[in-house]
C-alpha cells in the first residue's frame, strides 16, 4: 500500500463508490 499514491486509492474509492450505485440502480 505504501507504493500505492494517494490519488490512485481516490479514483479507485470513486471508481467502485460509482460502480456500486450503477448496481444499485
Amino acid at each position: 500500500m505504501r507504493d500505492v499514491k494517494f490519488s490512485d486509492i481516490k479514483v479507485l474509492v470513486e471508481f467502485m463508490y460509482k460502480g456500486e450505485i450503477n448496481i444499485d440502480h
